[in-house]
């Protein structure tokens, strides 16, 4: 009897009912956190900081590793600690609740050393406050609504351009985070104990994803915010994007660092531009529409669709776009991009934001999908279907970015944002062989109507290389050939056009 009751006395621990689940899904873990049930935020960070532990055992050598490699020397490293103090008391208490909870979790260490392979507490924080304390790198992003949408909906690509650490530390402990609270559950796809938004959204369809705008302007920490806790903030607080970049915006909130927030929801996109330091003739904190005045030299043409690079260019703001070639090239990427396709549908959001000069990804003004990549996310806020590229584990960069389906994983019971929605059935898929090509290509139509099909070529930069008109097919797959050999060597756009789909597939011709 005394053996059996002490089972029955330790079976709590055996099977604790756990509010945080972490799945290895091969390149990222997959965090679901209820927080609804855990019954307080230091709760759930400290179960999510256990199981952190227990699903990935090198996380804090990694951590450690990359906040050591990147700070470079213990001078530096201790002037982000200093600034990490500087702005800690201005998080919300919430998730300074949550971040804590995790510490415990990991069993952090008390003492702040550099590169000793184990993370302190001062460090997880640093962690979490990464992009207020120090630089990270570059990023893009594109919405696509209304006219510039195949469907109408709105459309987020937004790629993040962050150094992985040289060993790819933070690509091995890539994650998507789903918190579970109500009407105020989000989602994070960041890092493993990033709780910030680096990039994010809610189940309302509010997206949201940050860049950096530097503008030379001096560096103070004292008495700032973290912009990536407030737009997590925002996305627990508010269901659509005026409302949440007009909190955002406010100028009472004070940050270290000029930036723009990429936003959409299920009615539009726009860029919250904060600039609030710089040499701008009426800088303002603003949000940016299809439609906005601009700066002299920057030109936008497209009406549903707005782009984002690393600069300001609404009219008045801080200049820092047309002086720089990696915004300037980048910018033109997306202009001539959109010209090309015209309406976006899923697939060609996916190779816009996946574009380069046919080279794979690399350090040319123009790529959009270039060297520095980390993820590439893209979201449709009407169906809540995410689709992420995350960089492999391997740190090598594929030619042309991997996206992967990432479920959303919110409670069923508390609205649309639990219930992604399929694809629509009857689209058809375009397949171009073979891929570089040098004289002749083989185009397979999979699952054509019954009218004709439509076939373009377009160069980089929109304009049309060649066509040709498939007659009326009901077959399920239709193979034509077309002949490409008097194109100049390049990247290319072959689209297909029939009363049910748009289709597009990039192809690479060789000498």
């Amino acid at each position: 009897m005394a053996r059996y009751l002490l089972c029955i006395l330790m079976l709590p621990s055996i099977v604790l009912a756990r509010h945080v689940t972490i799945a290895d899904s091969g390149t990222y873990y997959h965090v679901v956190c209820d927080l609804a049930s855990a019954g307080s935020r230091h709760q759930m960070g400290l179960e999510l900081g256990q199981q952190i532990a227990a699903a990935a055992p090198e996380f804090g050598t990694l951590v450690d590793s990359y906040l050591a490699e990147r700070s470079g020397s213990n001078s530096t490293y201790n002037a982000w600690i200093a600034r990490m103090g500087d702005i800690w008391p201005q998080v919300p208490q919430e998730f300074r609740d949550e971040i804590d909870g995790m510490t415990e979790g990991v069993a952090a260490e008390t003492m702040n050393v550099r590169g000793d392979g184990k993370l302190s507490r001062d460090e997880i924080r640093l962690l979490n406050l990464f992009p207020d304390c120090a630089r990270t790198s570059q990023c893009a992003g594109l919405t696509v609504f209304g006219a510039g949408s195949a469907s109408g909906s709105p459309m987020t690509a937004r790629v993040l351009d962050w150094h992985s650490g040289n060993q790819n530390q933070l690509g091995q402990v890539q994650a998507a985070t789903f918190i579970r609270n109500g009407s105020q559950s989000v989602c994070l796809v960041g890092h493993l104990g990033f709780m910030g938004a680096v990039t994010g959204f809610n189940e309302d369809g509010l997206f949201a994803g940050i860049l950096d705008s530097p503008t030379g302007a001096a560096y103070s920490s004292s008495g700032k915010r973290s912009y990536a806790m407030d737009i997590r903030k925002s996305l627990e607080n508010f269901g659509d994007m005026d409302s949440a970049a007009a909190w955002l915006a406010d100028t009472s909130r004070h940050y270290a660092y000029n930036h723009l927030v990429l936003m959409s929801d299920r009615n539009g996109g726009g860029v919250l531009e904060n600039n609030f330091s710089g040499s701008g003739t009426a800088m303002r904190r603003a949000l940016r529409r299809d439609s906005s005045g601009l700066n002299p030299g920057v030109e936008w043409e497209h009406p549903g669709a707005v782009a984002a690079v690393n600069s300001f260019v609404l009219a008045g703001n801080h200049d820092n776009h047309t002086g720089v070639q990696f915004n300037t090239g980048r910018w033109a990427s997306f202009r001539s991009q959109l010209g090309a396709f015209g309406q976006v549908d899923w697939e060609e959001l996916k190779l816009v934001a996946g574009f380069d000069n046919g080279n794979g990804p690399g350090y040319e003004y123009t790529d959009i999908y270039n060297a520095g990549n980390h993820q590439i996310v893209c979201f449709r806020p009407d169906s809540m279907i995410l689709e992420v590229a995350f960089k492999p584990k391997s740190g090598v960069l594929p030619d042309d970015p991997i996206f992967q389906r990432v479920p959303a994983s919110f409670d069923s019971s508390s609205g649309v944002g639990g219930r992604a929605v399929p694809e629509p059935a009857g689209r058809s898929r375009l397949l171009v062989y073979p891929n570089p090509c040098r004289d002749r290509v083989r185009i397979f139509l999979e699952g054509t109507g019954a009218g004709a099909t439509d076939v373009r070529v377009y160069d980089v930069s929109g304009r049309r290389a060649g066509s040709l008109r498939h007659p009326s097919a009901s077959a399920c797959l239709a193979v034509i050939e077309m002949y490409v050999g008097h194109l100049s060597p390049g990247v290319y756009f072959v689209v297909s056009t029939d009363g049910n789909a748009r289709r597009a597939v990039k192809i690479v011709k060789t000498e």
